[in-house]
């Protein structure tokens, strides 16, 4: 194998990698979206005692539903605490060199004592 190969086959291998992993995040955002349109789409419905323990079916995938529009809420909280964090520390970071340049030769500044 020469490295021109190589070096395609791995490219491959990441566009697949990062192709599924788009389609995993989609799959999971129209799951979220799916499962507000049935709580919605069911709010006011006529209940029937078919489910488990002869409770209402309804009520409990509406109930498993919120739990994970909960989940969801609290899982994208939590990331978007983490990526302000990330953003303002790099954004400290960024501004280190500027302080760290600013010394009097490179400001002009003449020194006499």
């Amino acid at each position: 194998m020469t490295s021109e190969n190589i070096s395609a086959n791995s490219k491959g291998k990441r566009s697949t990698v990062s192709f599924m992993v788009l389609f995993v995040c989609v799959l999971f955002v129209v799951s979220v979206f799916m499962s507000l349109a049935y709580i919605l789409s069911h709010v006011n419905h006529s209940h029937d005692h078919d489910g488990h323990g002869g409770a209402c079916a309804v009520c409990s995938y509406i109930k498993l539903a919120e739990g994970m529009s909960k989940r969801f809420h609290a899982v994208s909280a939590t990331v978007n605490d983490t990526v302000t964090d990330i953003f303002n520390i790099a954004n400290i970071i960024s501004l280190i060199p500027c302080f760290c340049l600013l010394t009097p030769v490179i400001l002009k500044v003449r020194l006499n004592s």
